[in-house]
């Protein structure tokens, strides 16, 4: 309902020496928007350190970041070192690496109801951060797969009575309902679901069947 801080995660090198914790990329699956809605990703050229700090400091650090107006099924992957932000009006599908190393950027100069500012990671920030333009991920002719990456893969499978996906038993599998109603069933076991419903399937080498009328995403390491 309200922009989001302006954030940047480590990768993993970072933040196991500096925080005791593995990094963060993610990527973003967007289920909804209002009006005029839109995200931060990256910067929209290359830019130095020296102008983002100068830029965070004089409150102009937005004018150089990447603004990409959403709509409904837009996919965003956000590596470590990612400067980013979800602006207001948007209802996300997120999927992350396991951790909540985050360093925050900017957050507008909002103060709480003290009139104390929140507290912000310049100099980690900066640190970590990725100056170059930003670039999507393209994942062209690859049926429902939306994002790959060495962390995850995600995909969307629209279902229209039935889909069988085999798995690989080495792995486990997480599924959001998207859209619609139906059943996800694997070995002896069958669930119900709709839409923000979540499910774990351990490694199986049975393959999942989803039967119904519905939009599924689907992701494993």
């Amino acid at each position: 309902k309200s922009d989001l801080s302006i954030q940047v995660h480590p990768d993993d090198d970072f933040a196991l020496e500096n925080e005791s914790s593995y990094g963060k990329t993610e990527m973003w699956y967007v289920l909804d928007t209002k009006p005029g809605a839109g995200l931060y990703v990256g910067f929209k050229r290359d830019v130095s350190r020296e102008e983002v700090e100068s830029a965070v400091k004089d409150g102009t650090v937005t004018e150089l970041l990447n603004f990409v107006p959403t709509k409904k099924g837009d996919v965003f992957f956000i590596p470590a070192g990612t400067v980013h932000a979800i602006g207001a009006g948007n209802l996300i599908c997120e999927v992350q690496q396991s951790s909540n190393c985050t360093y925050r950027l900017y957050d507008y100069d909002r103060v709480d109801r003290y009139g104390n500012k929140r507290e912000l990671h310049l100099e980690k920030a900066l640190e970590v951060a990725d100056y170059r333009k930003y670039e999507p991920q393209s994942l062209d002719g690859e049926g429902d797969l939306i994002c790959r990456c060495k962390y995850f893969e995600v995909l969307v499978h629209n279902i229209d009575c039935e889909l069988t996906v085999p798995t690989d038993d080495s792995k486990f599998d997480a599924v959001v309902c998207l859209e619609g109603e139906g059943q996800i069933s694997c070995a002896d076991s069958k669930v119900s679901l709709v839409r923000g419903d979540s499910v774990f399937l351990p490694a199986s080498k049975d393959p999942i069947v989803y039967t119904g009328h519905m939009k599924v995403l689907q992701c494993y390491v």
